[in-house]
C-alpha cells in the first residue's frame, strides 16, 4: 500500500485493473460455467483490499499518522497547489538516487519556486553509460531537476585502488576472515575501514569473529529479537506450558536454558525432577517442586494455572530471567527490549478490548509485531572500525572497505518481496521491478568505489553463504582492463582456525544405547532415520535415541512442513475417489481447479482461517495451491498418453528384516501406470536426478547424496515384500515445484528404472549392513564434517 501512494496510482484503477487481471488471466472465467468459492474469494479480495486501502488512507488523515507512502502522497498533493507557501529561504537535496513519483513532485514544486538546490553523488564511469544500471535513477531524476553545482567524480577508473574477490567455504569461514581482514588493516588506518554485511544475518558471527585486541568498534546495525537468545526464551516456554501435562524432557530443557540456568539452584531443580523416572509432570506437583527449591518467586507465577493473563506468565518468565542473569548487560538488555515490546502489544490489546486468553493465542498475536524489534549495539561513530549495513554506505567514504555476502542474490538480483501485484499490471502502473532493485544494489555497491583504495568483497559457495559470486567483478574486470592504476585480483582463502582445542564428540554405544536402538528397530526404522544416519551419525543419536526434535511452534508461522502437510491431504482427498479405477484427464483437470480451496481447507485444520486469509499466510497458501494445480495439470497431460490407476493412499509399509528389525514408510500414492506397479512420492520441493541414480547396491555406493535415493530403494523393497505376486516396480519422486519432472524423476540402480524381485535379497543385504553399523558398539556416534544440515546434534 506505501509503494502504491509513493508512486501517485488512482486506487480505483488499480484495484479495477488487479480484479479484471485475475479474472482473465488466472482462471479464464468464459471456460467454466461459475467461479468455485476460492476463486469468487480471490475475486472478491480485489474489491474488498481496494476499499480497505481508501478507508486505512481516511483514518490516518484523521488521527495525522501515516506511512511514508501516505505522507508522500499527501506531500505531492499539497505543493501541487500554485497558492503553496514552503515558509523556506532554501532546501538542499543531496546524496538522492531513487526518488517515487511522489518525493519528485515535491522537488518540482519547489525548484519552480526557485528554492531547491540539488547535489548529486554520483561518478561519470555510471552516469555517462546511457546503459549503465547505477546510474538509472540519478540520470532520471537530473533530467526533471538539473545535474547541479558540484560535478560529478571521475575517480572510479583514475584512482589507484586494489579490487579483490575472495571465496571461501562458508559463512562460518567469512566471519572468521572478516576477523583477520580487519587485523590486516594498521592500527592507525582502521578508522577508515569499513566491514559491510550485504547480508545482515551475518552480524552476530562477525562480532563474535572480530578479537578483542582490535580496538574501538562501531556497529550501525540492530540485531533482531527473534535471532536473540531471550526470543528462543520465550518461546520455548510456550510451547512447554500451552497446554497438558508437562514433559520431564522439556521443562528440563528449559530450566538448562542459558538465560535461567543458575548453576547449582537449577541443579537441584532437574535433579528432583528426574529422580522418580516420570515422563511428565502435572502442573500442581511441579508448582509444589518449584515452591520447595530456591528459584525466585517468578518461577512459580510463571507456571501458576490460575487467573494469571499470557502476558503476566511471560512477565514472570523475564523477571525470572533478570535475576539469573543479573550480571549480564547484554542479557538485561535483552530482557529489556523484549519486556518492552509485551508491555506494548499488551497495551494495544487492551485498548481494542482484544487480550488473548491462551499462551498460543498471545504468541501469534505478538509475532509480527515482535519481527520488527531489534537490538541495538553501541559504539561511537567514525572511530574505529565501522560495521554497518549496504544502506549506511551512503554516508561513509573510507579507503579500506571489505564487503561480507558479495553473491549474486545477495548483494545483486535479491529477489523481490512477495506480491500480489502482477507483473504486468506492475508495469503498467510504473511500480518498482526487478530492474529497479537491480539498479538501486548497482548504484550503492559503486559508491564503494568513489573513495575506497581497497575493496574486498567476500563470498561463500555454500547453500547458506549466497552461491556465486556478484556480478560486478566479472564486469569491473572487463571495464577496468585498460585502467593500469586499478588492480584485479581474484583468490580462494581457507580461514585460519585454530583447532588446539577442538576434540571430536564421540558417543560410545553403552548398553542404555543398544536397548533404546533395539527398541527402535522393534517399531521400526523409517527412510527418514535411515537417511539421517548416513548424513550424520550423531545427528542420528540425538534425534532417535535422546528424542530431541527441532525447536519449531507449529503455530508460528507457516512453514514449509505445515504447507507440505497440507499439500500432501488435499492430493489425498482429491485421488480418493479414483482408487482401483482409472484417471482420466479432464477428472484431473476439473480436480484442478479446486486445488487452491483444498489446499486451503487442509490448512484449516491447523491454522485459523481468519489467518489464512491475511499476509505472508495467504500468500504462501495461495503459492502451495498453484503447485498442487500445477502439478494435477502436468498429470493430466500425462494420463492422456497412459492409463493411470490410483490402488492406495498414504500406505503404511512394513517388513521384517530380521528378528527384532522392522523397516517401515508411507508411501504416498501406489497406482498402476500402463500395468506397472509404481510407488509415488510427493515433495514440495525440487529433485535432481543424480540423487535417485545409485551405481550399485553396495554399502560404498550409498552415502549422504543418496538419501532420496535409499529412501525409494525401501519403498520399492516394501512394496515387492508385501506384494508376493509382483515382480517389479518403479518408485519415484513427483517433484511439486517442478511438476515437469514428474515423467523423469525414478529411481535408477546400475541405469535401469525398474527394481526387480532378483535384486531383493542385495537391496535387504544393504539395508542389513547399514543396521548392523547402527548397533556396533565398536563405531561411536559422531558428527559427520561435511554435513550442514544437522537439526539436533551439537554441531
Amino acid at each position: 500500500m506505501s509503494t502504491v501512494d509513493a508512486h501517485l496510482i488512482d486506487l480505483e484503477k488499480l484495484y479495477r485493473d488487479l480484479r479484471a487481471y485475475h479474472e482473465i488471466e488466472e482462471w479464464s472465467l468464459k471456460d467454466i460455467d461459475a467461479p468455485s468459492p476460492s476463486q469468487r474469494r480471490a475475486l472478491q479480495h480485489w474489491s474488498t483490499t481496494g476499499d480497505l486501502h481508501r478507508l486505512f488512507a481516511q483514518r490516518m488523515d484523521e488521527r495525522r499518522v501515516g506511512t511514508y507512502g501516505a505522507v508522500a502522497r499527501a506531500a505531492a498533493h499539497v505543493s501541487a497547489n500554485p497558492s503553496w507557501a514552503p515558509g523556506w529561504d532554501m532546501v538542499w537535496a543531496a546524496g538522492l538516487n531513487a526518488l517515487d513519483p511522489a518525493s519528485l513532485a515535491v522537488m518540482k514544486a519547489l525548484k519552480k519556486k526557485g528554492l531547491l538546490r540539488v547535489e548529486w553523488d554520483a561518478d561519470r564511469f555510471y552516469l555517462d553509460d546511457p546503459a549503465h544500471e547505477a546510474g538509472m535513477f540519478m540520470r532520471d531524476a537530473m533530467a526533471v531537476l538539473g545535474s547541479g553545482a558540484v560535478k560529478p567524480r571521475e575517480a572510479i577508473t583514475t584512482e589507484e585502488r586494489r579490487i579483490e574477490l575472495v571465496e571461501l567455504a562458508d559463512r562460518a569461514s567469512m566471519a572468521r576472515f572478516a576477523g583477520q581482514w580487519a587485523m590486516s588493516i594498521p592500527e592507525s588506518e582502521r578508522a577508515k575501514a569499513a566491514i559491510i554485511l550485504a547480508d545482515e544475518q551475518m552480524l552476530m558471527p562477525v562480532v563474535e569473529a572480530l578479537p578483542a585486541e582490535l580496538g574501538p568498534v562501531n556497529i550501525s546495525l540492530g540485531v533482531p529479537l527473534n535471532a536473540l537468545p531471550v526470543h528462543g526464551l520465550i518461546d520455548q516456554f510456550v510451547r512447554l506450558s500451552a497446554k497438558g501435562p508437562l514433559r520431564t524432557k522439556d521443562l528440563v530443557g528449559f530450566l538448562a536454558h542459558p538465560m535461567l540456568n543458575q548453576g547449582g539452584r537449577t541443579d537441584a531443580v532437574v535433579a528432583s525432577l528426574l529422580e522418580p523416572g516420570w515422563p511428565q509432570w502435572e502442573r500442581a506437583a511441579f508448582l509444589d517442586l518449584l515452591a520447595r527449591s530456591e528459584l525466585p518467586v517468578d518461577a512459580r507465577a510463571a507456571f501458576s494455572d490460575g487467573n494469571a493473563l499470557p502476558y503476566e506468565r511471560i512477565q514472570s518468565v523475564l523477571g525470572w530471567a533478570r535475576l539469573a542473569r543479573q550480571d549480564d548487560p547484554l542479557a538485561q538488555e535483552q530482557l529489556y527490549l523484549l519486556a518492552e515490546q509485551e508491555r506494548q502489544i499488551n497495551t494495544a490489546l487492551t485498548a481494542h478490548d482484544s487480550i488473548a486468553e491462551s499462551l498460543i493465542d498471545h504468541h501469534d498475536l505478538r509475532s509480527r509485531l515482535l519481527a520488527e524489534a531489534s537490538l541495538t549495539l553501541l559504539g561511537e561513530p567514525l572511530s574505529g572500525l565501522q560495521v554497518l549495513g549496504m544502506l549506511e554506505t551512503r554516508a561513509i567514504d573510507h579507503e579500506h572497505v571489505l564487503v561480507l555476502g558479495a553473491s549474486e542474490g545477495m548483494l545483486a538480483g535479491r529477489e523481490e518481496h512477495p506480491s500480489w501485484i502482477p507483473f504486468e499490471v506492475r508495469r503498467r502502473w510504473g511500480l518498482p521491478m526487478r530492474r529497479d532493485s537491480d539498479a538501486l544494489s548497482s548504484y550503492h555497491t559503486h559508491r564503494l568505489l568513489h573513495v575506497a583504495k581497497r575493496l574486498c568483497l567476500a563470498h561463500a559457495q555454500a547453500p547458506d553463504g549466497g552461491g556465486s559470486p556478484v556480478r560486478y567483478f566479472e564486469q569491473w574486470r572487463q571495464g577496468f582492463a585498460t585502467s593500469p592504476r586499478v588492480q584485479m585480483v581474484r583468490t580462494q582463502v581457507n580461514a585460519k582456525v585454530s583447532l588446539s582445542a577442538t576434540v571430536p564428540i564421540r558417543i560410545r554405544k553403552d548398553d542404555a544405547v543398544l536397548a533404546a536402538l533395539r527398541q527402535l528397530f522393534e517399531r521400526g526404522l523409517s527412510p527418514s532415520a535411515l537417511g539421517t544416519w548416513l548424513r550424520c551419525p550423531q545427528d542420528f543419536h540425538a534425534r532417535y535415541v535422546l528424542g530431541i526434535r527441532d525447536n519449531v511452534i507449529a503455530t508460528e508461522d507457516l512453514g514449509d512442513d505445515a504447507l507440505g502437510r497440507a499439500v500432501h491431504a488435499a492430493a489425498e482427498i482429491i485421488y480418493a475417489p479414483w482408487l482401483g479405477r482409472a484417471v482420466r484427464s479432464e477428472d484431473l483437470r476439473a480436480a484442478a481447479a479446486r486445488a487452491d480451496e483444498m489446499v486451503m481447507r487442509a490448512l484449516a485444520t491447523e491454522f485459523p482461517d481468519a489467518l489464512l486469509r491475511t499476509g505472508s499466510y495467504l500468500i504462501k497458501a495461495s503459492i502451495a495451491g498453484e503447485a498442487l494445480r500445477r502439478a494435477l495439470l502436468a498429470e493430466s497431460e500425462a494420463c492422456s498418453q497412459r492409463v493411470t490407476v490410483p490402488l492406495a493412499l498414504e500406505k503404511d509399509l512394513r517388513a521384517e528384516l530380521k528378528p527384532g528389525v522392522f523397516i517401515t514408510g508411507k508411501a504416498d500414492r501406489i497406482e498402476h501406470r500402463d500395468g506397472v506397479l509404481c510407488v509415488i512420492d510427493l515433495k514440495t520441493g525440487g529433485v535432481r536426478a543424480n540423487e535417485l541414480a545409485l551405481k550399485s547396491l553396495d554399502r560404498d555406493a550409498v552415502g549422504p547424496e543418496q538419501v532420496k535415493a535409499l529412501q525409494l530403494l525401501i519403498y520399492a523393497a516394501l512394496v515387492l515384500r508385501m506384494n508376493e505376486g509382483t515382480n517389479e516396480v518403479r518408485a519415484g519422486i513427483q517433484p511439486l515445484r517442478k511438476p515437469s519432472q514428474a515423467e523423469h524423476a525414478w529411481l535408477t540402480i546400475e541405469g535401469e528404472a525398474v527394481v526387480t524381485r532378483d535384486r531383493l535379497p542385495a537391496i535387504e543385504t544393504l539395508l542389513m549392513t547399514i543396521v548392523d553399523e547402527i548397533m556396533d558398539p565398536v563405531v561411536p556416534f559422531m558428527h559427520r564434517i561435511d554435513n550442514q544440515w544437522c537439526t539436533s546434534c551439537v554441531h
